[in-house]
């Protein structure tokens, strides 16, 4: 799950209102760096009801990059109704915008997720303002029952979001659970336990696990085999192939918690000024099948662009290596 860039959202809308505004259904006055960064939040709510449905995304958006989450959501969610409203009372109107705006959700919704309360108060408030705020371009009294059907809609999305939190919060953590069709994970306790030459990795992430700085000229996303030998309980032997032969070797100490093999990765957050970074820690396990198991648990830094908080993420994700030989 991506965080979708609030400079992207700026270029975009800034092009795209340009051509809503000349329609005969829009009653805006707004420019978007009037929504952007030249009017107060105050001024821009007061003129909302008679703006393009665009103007509340535009809203929303700065509000994310300002680090106002919860105040986004409930723009967002405004926003996205009276833009359903707009484009069924306004058949022939370009619907494109929409889909594109609506992308600045993905980040929205997994921070929703995360916060149950908020995201369906967030629903509510969305639900509230539009029934005590006029609609300028799409009257309520002219579309009644277009009106009615999209905040049915939406309260629909608020009991979905209800009956399956769980799973929606699950997912948002970024920490899924390791794939339900592999084998099964056995406990290891002992460097003896991790020992085998096993195949190719999808993306060679668990070479970074034993090499902080790969050797010069060795390219890890290329590596055809992982061999790892005991040279005692607490110490591995890590030699890296390629297709010509061995790229590079190492020993490392193995700490065990859990049934796994743990290794810190280096905490990088912060520590780039331009945002970006991560900490975390892989967990190396054996199944049944007697694969290779990667577990790889973060916090990842997420830049949000010029003027707002870097945003951390967590993050999961496994991987499996076939034993080829012990």
């Amino acid at each position: 799950m991506s965080i979708f860039s609030i400079k992207r959202l700026d270029r975009v809308l800034a092009t795209a209102c340009l051509s809503v505004t000349a329609s005969s259904h829009v009653l805006a006055t707004l420019d978007p760096k009037d929504v952007l960064t030249q009017l107060s939040p105050a001024e821009i709510e007061a003129q909302l009801p008679n703006e393009h449905p665009s103007n509340y995304y535009l809203y929303a958006g700065r509000l994310m990059k300002a680090g106002d989450k919860a105040g986004a959501l409930r723009w967002f969610y405004i926003g996205q109704l009276r833009y359903r409203i707009y484009i069924k009372a306004h058949p022939g109107e370009d619907s494109s915008l929409f889909g594109s705006l609506n992308q600045m959700g993905t980040a929205l919704n997994r921070y929703g997720a995360l916060h149950r309360d908020e995201w369906l108060g967030a629903i509510d408030a969305a639900l509230a303002w539009d029934d005590t705020h006029i609609n300028g371009p799409s009257p309520k009294e002219k579309f009644q029952s277009i009106c009615d059907e999209q905040r049915a809609g939406l309260l629909k999305l608020k009991s979905y979001i209800v009956s399956n939190i769980d799973q929606l919060a699950a997912a948002a953590s970024g920490r899924e659970p390791m794939p339900t069709d592999w084998p099964t994970l056995i406990p290891i306790t002992t460097a003896k336990d991790l020992e085998g030459v096993f195949g190719r990795w999808t993306v060679g992430s668990v070479t970074s696990v034993f090499f902080a700085v790969p050797p010069a000229g060795v390219n890890f996303f290329m590596e055809d085999e992982l061999e790892l030998k005991a040279i005692s309980p607490s110490r591995l032997l890590v030699i890296v192939r390629g297709r010509k032969g061995e790229l590079a070797r190492t020993e490392r100490e193995v700490t065990f918690a859990d049934g796994a093999a743990i290794f810190p990765l280096p905490d990088s957050i912060g520590k780039n000024p331009r945002g970006g970074g991560s900490k975390g820690t892989v967990s190396l396990r054996r199944n049944t099948a007697k694969d290779l198991v990667m577990e790889r648990d973060e916090i990842i830094q997420e830049p949000s662009g010029a003027g707002a908080p870097n945003s951390l993420e967590p993050h999961r994700f496994w991987q499996r290596a076939p034993l080829k030989k012990l």
